[in-house]
């Protein structure tokens, strides 16, 4: 038995090739992994993996799964190169611990997500034997997905890995609603964070809140950048392939994401769905995740890997 998984892990690190790689400009230089196929007969496609929110780093590490290195590894071993990298606020932390309160006031999505991507893509460009090259979102990163595609012209289809769809107070007060009762405490405790939560979205969308106040852990400013994005409606304006992919199971974002994504697209985009996989696309035991099943060891799933790594060779 122990022989075989080591067989197993040697022909899987022996299908794929790895280097690290450094991108961008001065002073926000990105830092990551190129995967590529073990053997590049030709040209190959490529991806640019952009991360959800919050610090990140390249492999997505959360608990003991790394699913934004299986996608890469299990994309490259499937003919198609990528590129992941740590997010800024993790590669450059200690540039980001030094900023006054009104750097970080002034810290955005194209600071935080944007500038990186779009760095990365033109990266990629730079590789003769790359034929295009796609950006393949995951949660804050499949809503930013098309307005990246909007701003680099270079980017030749964008791919939505459980991508959000609607405003963010709309799912996070559903999150903390499916949460708060899983995660104990008493029914006034849980409704105490409940009523914060909502009293502190309230005062975004009604534009209460000041630009240099902060709600959790971040300023009114960013807020209000956050809730203008309206991914759907860019994505109309693209003319680019786009894949939508969705874990059916999925509680941070939800099959009422993907039912927009869908409605709003149409035949404009291609879309799949994936019963009981979570939001890091890996199986689960019930129909709906728990905020314990991204903690525990799980793999992304093969036929998210196959389905993704086919469309992208196709278009």
């Amino acid at each position: 038995m122990f022989l075989t998984a080591v067989a197993l892990l040697l022909q899987e690190t022996q299908a794929i090739r790895e280097e690290e790689v450094t991108f961008g400009k001065e002073p926000w230089v990105g830092k990551g992994t190129l995967s590529w196929p073990a053997k590049v007969e030709g040209s190959v496609p490529a991806v640019v993996l952009v991360h959800g929110s919050g610090p990140q780093d390249r492999d997505g590490t959360i608990g003991e799964n790394k699913p934004y290195r299986e996608f890469a590894q299990g994309l490259a071993k499937r003919g198609v190169a990528c590129l992941r990298y740590d997010k800024r606020n993790v590669a450059h932390r200690d540039k980001l611990v030094k900023f006054t309160v009104p750097e970080i006031v002034n810290v955005g999505l194209n600071w935080e997500v944007v500038e990186d991507a779009i760095a990365a893509v033109r990266y990629l460009k730079t590789f003769k034997q790359i034929t295009k090259v796609f950006v393949a979102g995951h949660s804050q990163g499949g809503m930013l997905a098309p307005r990246i595609a909007v701003e680099e012209k270079a980017v030749d289809g964008i791919v939505s890995l459980a991508g959000l769809a609607r405003r963010w107070d709309l799912a996070a007060i559903e999150q903390y609603e499916y949460l708060l009762p899983l995660q104990g405490g008493t029914k006034e405790q849980q409704e105490k964070v409940l009523a914060g939560v909502k009293k502190g979205f309230a005062r975004i969308v009604n534009k209460e809140m000041k630009e240099n106040e902060f709600f959790q852990g971040v300023s009114g400013k960013y807020w209000y950048e956050v809730f203008a994005q309206t991914p759907v409606e860019t994505a109309k304006g693209l003319k680019v392939p786009i894949l939508i992919l969705q874990g059916e199971a999925d509680y941070n974002v939800t099959m009422a994401d993907f039912a927009l994504w869908k409605e709003g697209l149409g035949d404009k985009a291609t879309f799949i769905s994936y019963p009981g996989l979570n939001h890091l696309f890996i199986k689960v035991a019930g129909k709906k995740a728990t905020h314990l099943d991204s903690l525990r060891r799980g793999t992304v799933a093969p036929e998210v890997l196959e389905a993704m790594a086919e469309w992208i060779r196709k278009s």
